[in-house]
Formats: structure tokens, sequence, C-alpha cells
């Protein structure tokens, strides 16, 4: 189920209702994605007995509450469908399961000169491979890293392929680990957003805000979530690098 629209549309919960008033074995086929900041959906999920999934107070329409949830779900299945059984993970210490630690790593320091940085594709400046050195090391003596995921962006790719490389490991380069697309802020000055925006952050978060030409946060979650769940490999451990990076190791 969606969200409830406003205006003249059709709403989902509405019908819903109806739908079960007609036929009550309806009840049994729906789902709460979320529950929308509409007075009136809190009202019709309750008569529903539903459980949003998520509640993050969205109030956007179209579905977007819905769309949120397609990895959740999809995550939920391959949960199901993959992961081992007790039965099938052998008793003398040589199992089928092979979980893992994923770590997310964020990229060093960049020259952003106090300009706000998105997918304008800056490389990390010399103290931030430091850092990231650093950080790397740190991983590796807590546990050995196996396989890498990151951003194309050179400030997170260019450490994630060469630390693959030094160490043999299996790295994918996937976009939609970037960061968020900051559209016509993208190189702004933080102070004349703050300027224009006093609460743009938050505002953002909150699904409030876009940045106009860019991506809404709600987009920028959802890909990113669809990376973790469907560009991973099952039981393969992963260092991405996107504005964070993430860097993953076998428990």
């Amino acid at each position: 189920m969606a969200c409830l629209s406003t205006g003249r549309r059709l709403h989902c919960s509405a019908a819903a209702l109806a739908a079960r008033a007609i036929d009550p074995a309806v009840a049994s086929w729906l789902l709460a994605s979320h529950c929308s900041e509409e007075t009136g959906h809190a009202l019709a999920l309750q008569a529903l007995g539903l459980t949003p999934l998520i509640g993050i107070g969205l109030r956007l329409g179209e579905g977007s509450g819905a769309a949120l949830c397609v990895p959740l779900l999809q995550l939920a299945i391959r949960l199901h469908n993959e992961m081992a059984t007790f039965a099938e993970v052998r008793r003398d210490g040589e199992g089928l399961m092979f979980p893992y630690t994923l770590t997310l790593l964020r990229h060093g320091d960049i020259d952003h000169e106090g300009r706000l940085i998105g997918q304008t594709d800056l490389p990390a400046n010399d103290s931030g491979i430091t850092q990231m050195a650093r950080s790397w090391q740190r991983l590796n003596s807590l546990a050995p890293v196996t396989s890498m995921a990151t951003s194309p962006l050179q400030r997170c790719r260019e450490f994630a392929v060469y630390q693959a490389l030094q160490a043999a490991l299996p790295l994918k380069v996937d976009e939609r680990f970037a960061e968020i697309d900051f559209g016509d802020w993208d190189g702004m000055s933080l102070n004349s957003l703050s300027a224009q925006h006093p609460d743009w952050r938050q505002a953002l978060v909150r699904h409030q805000l876009v940045p106009p030409g860019g991506e809404s946060y709600a987009l920028f979650r959802q890909r990113v979530l669809e990376a973790f769940t469907t560009g991973l490999p099952p039981r393969t451990a992963a260092t991405g690098c996107w504005s964070p990076t993430a860097a993953s190791s076998p428990c």
C-alpha cells in the first residue's frame, strides 16, 4: 500500500478500506509501506490493522513510500531464499553459511574551499589519503578485508582501486554508491547556502527540501539501498567508497 494521497487522486488507504468491506479476505494481501504525516492515513491504517514498515514523516504523494520499501522487500526475499538453514550447516565447523562484517569507510579530506561538494569529482588531498590509509590499516588489523565496492567518484575510487590492486581483492565500482546529486547547489558556498536555507541539512533529510535540479533525499536513499540489496554478491564481504567508503571482512 502506498501513501494516502491528497486532492482528488485515489486514496490508496481509502480504496483498501472499501475493498476489505467488500471482501474481508483482501486484508491478507495488504501491506502498509509507511505512515503519512496526514492524520487520516494513521486512522486508516489503524482501521485496517496494519503496521507500516517505515515511519520517516513522508508526505510526498505519488507512491513514494511504497517505492522506498521495494529495496526492503527485496532484501527480505533474498534473506528468505538465500540464507542457509541450520539443517544445511555442517556441525563439524565447516558450515555453508559465511557471515561477514560490512564496514563503511568515509573518504578523506578534499579541498572543498568552503563549498558544498556532491557529485563534483574532486580527489582526496594528501591529508585525506593519509586518513584513509590509517583507517584501512586499522580495519585490516581487526579482520582481513575480502572484497570491496566503491563509488565512481575519484575521492573514493582511486583509494579503493589502489588497495584492491595491492591486496588482489575483487572490487565493484557502482554509481549507485555516489554522493547525492545536489544539482544547482553543487559547488555553492556553504555560507551562502546556509544564509538562504538556514536548516537545509535537516530539511533535506526530513524530505522537506529538494536541491533545485538535484536529487531528493528519498531517491538518494533508495538507490543506495538498492545497491546494497542487489549489487553486492551474496556471502561476499564488501568495501565501498562513496561519500562513505564501505569495507568488510569475515566474522
